[in-house]
């Protein structure tokens, strides 16, 4: 399926440089619209939705809350622009089939953008959580329940998609599923390296490698 729309749910400031000049990177080589928004307003919800509610100093907390929010969002979404700029991609409400385009939304208009827009896209690109419990923890796991689409999980430091690609191979239908839907990210033009993961009768990494 050809990558048109990818969804970048930003979840806090700290690597949302590098998540998002990797997205668009990846964007101008896909010819495709990338949509970055952050998921703050999501997470005040969650908030608000805990025992606090009842605490005498909730309206005093969530004020707080809301302006570390609005500073975050408002640095994220500078981010982006510098990052659109420094690539020269286009910005555009909706993808065009000739070049790439990138679009911020403010989510502070939205409960939950990856909900809203997920299942609009065919990739979504965000932060690999370094916690279990974690904003970025969250946003990958409303990825992959409620939008069911792929998703690439980044670093927040020393990412870049030049060079060769590696792909770990047992014939199941999963690896087939995750390789078909990762096939668009790799370089045509740069080496392929496939690993054996288990022993299926039939499903031998050479095989593949001759397909690839």
């Amino acid at each position: 399926m050809p990558i048109r729309q990818i969804l970048v749910p930003v979840s806090t400031d700290t690597g949302a440089d590098q998540l998002i000049r990797n997205a668009i990177a990846i964007a101008q080589r896909l010819k495709a619209h990338v949509v970055v928004t952050d998921t703050l307003a999501t997470h005040f919800a969650d908030i608000a939705a805990t025992d606090l509610v009842s605490s005498p100093a909730y309206a005093d907390v969530m004020k707080q809350v809301e302006a570390r929010h609005t500073k975050v969002r408002e640095t994220i979404k500078q981010q982006f622009h510098e990052a659109v700029k420094a690539s020269d991609i286009r910005l555009a409400e909706r993808g065009s089939p000739t070049f790439a385009t990138a679009r911020w939304i403010d989510n502070s208009e939205y409960y939950n953008p990856v909900w809203a827009f997920g299942r609009l896209c065919e990739l979504v690109i965000a932060r690999r959580p370094v916690r279990a419990i974690s904003p970025e923890q969250t946003v990958v796991e409303e990825a992959l329940f409620e939008t069911q689409r792929p998703i690439l999980l980044l670093p927040s430091k020393g990412t870049h998609f030049e060079g060769g690609s590696a792909v770990a191979w047992n014939g199941s239908l999963e690896a087939a599923t995750a390789l078909e839907r990762a096939i668009d990210l790799m370089d045509r033009h740069a080496p392929v390296t496939v690993i054996q993961v288990g022993d299926l009768p039939g499903a031998w990494a050479e095989k593949m490698q001759k397909v690839l």
